[in-house]
């Protein structure tokens, strides 16, 4: 998953990169990161839906700024056409995330050549900065 000629809009980041740029804003903030799946029951495998960031136990930020955290329902179609799935909202981690990637993304080579730090600073850290922040990320108050 490259990048090469840096996504410009929400929608780019949203649709393919969700989760590098989640990974970035765990990284700069510290802000947990939670993500959409879908399970498939026969084999217990997952995919990814959607990635973001918890502000609050009711709001989440991703690419296109704040929002209410999504639930199971938001989901919509399927990856697993003619097998039973569900669909669920989970805590994850960045090995989480490589493992529902297969491991074919770098998140540090992609953060340094993909254009999320510049996508972070000029969209998503300006509109954090008016938030309550939790004494742990105070340093973004620094950028």
């Amino acid at each position: 998953m490259s990048f090469f000629g840096k996504p410009l809009s929400a929608l780019d980041w949203n649709g393919g990169a969700c989760d590098l740029l989640a990974v970035a804003i765990n990284r700069v903030t510290g802000l947990p990161m939670q993500a959409l799946i879908e399970t498939a029951e026969k084999d217990g495998s997952r995919s990814l839906v959607h990635a973001f960031c918890l502000i609050d136990s009711e709001t989440m930020v991703d690419a296109v700024g704040f929002a209410p955290v999504m639930v199971a329902e938001d989901a919509g179609g399927t990856f697993y056409p003619g097998e039973n799935s569900f669909f669920s909202v989970i805590p994850v981690t960045e090995q989480d995330l490589l493992e529902m990637r297969n491991h074919e993304c770098d998140y540090d080579w992609e953060i340094e050549h993909s254009g999320v730090s510049e996508f972070l600073n000029t969209e998503i850290l300006p509109s954090l900065k008016g938030k309550t922040a939790p004494e742990s990320w105070q340093h973004i108050q620094q950028h």
